[in-house]
């Protein structure tokens, strides 16, 4: 800890906490930030129905193996580890490891199958071992070559394993959920309520 009861590997900026692994990835790490978080969690659940699609042959891959092997799940940009936390309360027989870029703070003691590394996946996961499902959530923003990136993580799963992901589009909109088109510099500055506005005047 710091002298102001911060985490030594976490940075403040204009009071927001922040890792200091990668300045790729800009949002914070801090309570706020993980609140938003679990509830971008709970709203993917509830879309997906559960921890995963229904139909991406997760369930298989997890069940227990008769040659007493454990199945390995790899959480790439785990957050709060929310997502590893569940995943390895569900399987408790799948080993379940959480890499982030912050440390990771949950509210109590994970499942014993359950771990976190803090780490940049940009510098390569090879070191992590081999995984059998692989699950990188809302992370390409901070992904420095996705060629790389998307490489990396076909070289740490197994033949037959699955790679979930998920990102958002991020878009703008108005009142008639009508996309704004993109302003061009020498375009007039019309208002908020025409199909095309400058983005700046939505700040």
């Amino acid at each position: 800890m710091d002298h102001d009861g911060n985490p030594g590997n976490l940075r403040e900026v204009e009071g927001r906490l922040f890792n200091t692994m990668s300045e790729r990835y800009m949002l914070p790490a801090d309570a706020p930030e993980h609140k938003r978080l679990d509830f971008q969690h709970q709203a993917v659940i509830t879309m997906l129905g559960g921890l995963f699609p229904r139909n991406a042959g997760v369930e298989d891959i997890l069940a227990p193996r008769s040659n007493g092997s454990r199945p390995r799940v790899l959480d790439i940009g785990t957050g709060t580890g929310a997502w590893a936390v569940d995943v390895a309360i569900q399987y408790p027989y799948a080993e379940v490891v959480g890499l982030d870029l912050a440390p990771v703070k949950l509210g109590s003691t994970p499942p014993a199958n359950c771990t976190f590394i803090q780490g940049d996946a940009n510098a390569g996961m090879r070191s992590y071992g081999q995984f059998d499902v692989v699950h990188a959530r809302a992370v390409l923003q901070g992904v420095k070559d996705y060629a790389a990136f998307f490489k990396d993580i076909s070289e740490v799963l197994n033949a037959g394993g699955v790679f979930l992901t998920l990102e958002v589009e991020i878009g703008m909109y108005n009142e008639s959920k009508v996309p704004f088109g993109i302003q061009q510099e020498d375009d007039p500055v019309l208002p908020l309520s025409s199909p095309r506005i400058p983005l700046y005047s939505l700040y």
